[in-house]
């Protein structure tokens, strides 16, 4: 009961954005600019699946279509008023995108939501919508039980399907080459990763 009481605050815009802030986001974001590099210059088709409200849009300002895709439409509307100019879709994963069509995909704090039996439908869905050369750009909280706060997330997490980072990779590994990753943490412990689709 209690959990779901917090879910349903926790889906309101405003107290969303809150929330992604104080577990880790901008320490996240600025994890993920060191990743995407020059790319924000050179990327103009850039996607962010389950972009919520678009925290992280600010990490692509040189991008000529930005598609922020999600499934709650609170969260469109919210992402929509903020950034008029861009594309909010109600999608859900990447197969509402044109094969090859973009130059980048952004999954931040997504693939937990993703079952099991559907996590490699995902992936797949995603690299089919990058360009060649194109790259893909992963953040998400991964399962480390001997962090107490992590833990503590964990239980409150809308998220059902935590994974270690050794099994995050496998899985994005079999779709797209991992050309960088890293480990991070705040109050729950991150994996983020860059996968790049060979020409």
């Amino acid at each position: 009961m209690l959990r779901a009481i917090l879910h349903r605050a926790v889906a309101h815009p405003a107290i969303y954005d809150f929330t992604q802030r104080i577990a880790g986001g901008g320490h996240v974001a600025d994890c993920l600019r060191d990743h995407i590099g020059t790319r924000k210059d050179s990327a103009k088709v850039v996607a962010d699946i389950g972009g919520g409200t678009g925290l992280f849009r600010h990490l692509w300002p040189n991008a000529k279509t930005y598609i922020c895709g999600e499934l709650d439409a609170a969260k469109l509307g919210a992402y929509h008023q903020r950034f008029t100019n861009d594309h909010a879709v109600c999608m859900d994963g990447a197969m509402a995108l044109a094969p090859e069509s973009c130059d980048a995909i952004m999954i931040v704090f997504v693939l937990h939501h993703v079952p099991d039996e559907a996590v490699n439908g995902f992936l797949e869905g995603c690299v089919k919508a990058l360009r060649p050369g194109g790259a893909l750009f992963i953040a998400d909280p991964v399962w480390a039980p001997r962090r107490i706060a992590g833990r503590m997330l964990w239980s409150v997490d809308r998220g059902s399907h935590p994974r270690t980072p050794d099994t995050l990779r496998d899985l994005v590994s079999a779709h797209i080459s991992i050309t960088n990753e890293r480990s991070t943490s705040v109050y729950h412990e991150y994996w983020i990763a860059t996968g790049e689709k060979q020409t």
